[in-house]
């Protein structure tokens, strides 16, 4: 056992990773430890020193965490994440929701879902009707050239 430990909160989708790090014996944050983080998928560790309250915080990690912290007194605690950090590895299967699941909203009281990308397809295709047939008029019209009596 260490008298250090770190406590981690991870938030996967921005890759940050706040680190804790807490003396045992003492029961308390411990300012000024050298903290080194690095994902599985990054090339390049990111380090610092925790601050009065004892936080490091390591900011666009990809992959699983890793964190290491040192303190003045070369005592040791480590942190192994469990989940992904950041944007998901190349090559790697994403789930893919049928497109009943995906564009459809819960129904509500027993209403049929909402099919909001087939709403959104049918007004887009209305203005662009509506905008290409006064494009078309415009185009087709009788001016020819430019018509000096017009401009003044």
């Amino acid at each position: 056992m260490t008298p250090l430990k770190i406590e981690v909160q991870e938030d996967a989708a921005s890759g940050r990773v706040r680190a804790n790090v807490r003396g045992v014996v003492a029961s308390r944050y411990v300012a000024d430890v050298h903290v080194k983080a690095i994902g599985s998928a990054d090339s390049n560790f990111r380090d610092g020193e925790t601050d009065l309250r004892g936080i490091y915080i390591a900011d666009n990690l990809r992959g699983k965490a890793t964190v290491i912290a040192r303190d003045a007194e070369m005592r040791y605690a480590f942190y192994r994440g469990e989940k992904w950090l950041g944007a998901p590895a190349p090559g790697s299967p994403t789930p893919v929701k049928s497109s009943t699941q995906q564009h459809k909203a819960p129904s509500a009281k027993g209403q049929p879902g909402l099919d909001y990308r087939q709403n959104l397809q049918m007004q887009n295709g209305l203005i662009q009707g509506g905008n290409w047939g006064a494009y078309d008029k415009l185009r087709r019209g009788q001016n020819r050239g430019v018509q000096i009596q017009r401009v003044r």
